[in-house]
């Protein structure tokens, strides 16, 4: 089994990396998760470690990109080393937890980040996809995106609601318009 770890830059969405770890896809594990989108110089360096073909494109503003995931326990039942999140000066990221126990400086989608991530290969005896593993060891938050709640989709550009609060809004100036409900 070879192993090499590299350092790789470009954005993260979904990051699920402070606090507590999550549920993973299939609800019988936890995880501290992220999809990360390398730049040129990092596709360049996937290419040469031949794990390339792990890029997923599903169309969306991630375009070319990784599923990079730290399980919260080991498989012999210990506990994992959670990913280090520090900031563009090194310093360990301050996740400020809120009285409810929830992370309130949160990394938002399109962050610009820096990945420390072990690329392991576990031999020529394995398909493709299972030969090479890629687990994340820390992540330096270059460039920091707060993280927006967002309750809904987007509206589409054609929606009957989409110009609802584009329309010009008449300027009265320092008057008061007549018949004025908040008037006193």
């Amino acid at each position: 089994m070879d192993r090499e770890t590299v350092y790789l830059i470009g954005t993260g969405n979904w990051m699920k990396v402070l606090g507590d770890p999550v549920d993973n896809y299939n609800k019988d594990g936890k995880e501290w998760t992220l999809d990360f989108t390398p730049d040129a110089a990092a596709v360049a360096e996937l290419r040469r470690l031949g794990v390339d073909h792990k890029l997923k494109n599903k169309g969306d503003e991630r375009e070319n990109f990784l599923t990079l995931k730290q399980r919260a326990t080991k498989p012999d039942g210990t506990p994992a080393r959670p990913i280090t999140v520090v900031d563009a000066r090194n310093h360990l990221w301050d996740p400020k937890i809120d009285a409810r126990g929830e992370v309130t400086n949160k990394i938002g989608n399109m962050s610009t980040v820096e990945v420390k991530l072990d690329v392991v290969d576990y031999g020529k005896g394995k398909v493709a996809q299972a030969r090479y593993g890629l687990y994340p060891i820390a992540i330096r938050v270059l460039e920091h995106k707060p993280y927006v709640r967002q309750e809904f989709a987007p509206l589409p550009e054609d929606s009957k609601y989409y110009d609802n609060f584009n329309e010009a809004v008449e300027d009265f100036g320092d008057g008061v318009v007549e018949g004025d409900p908040l008037e006193g």
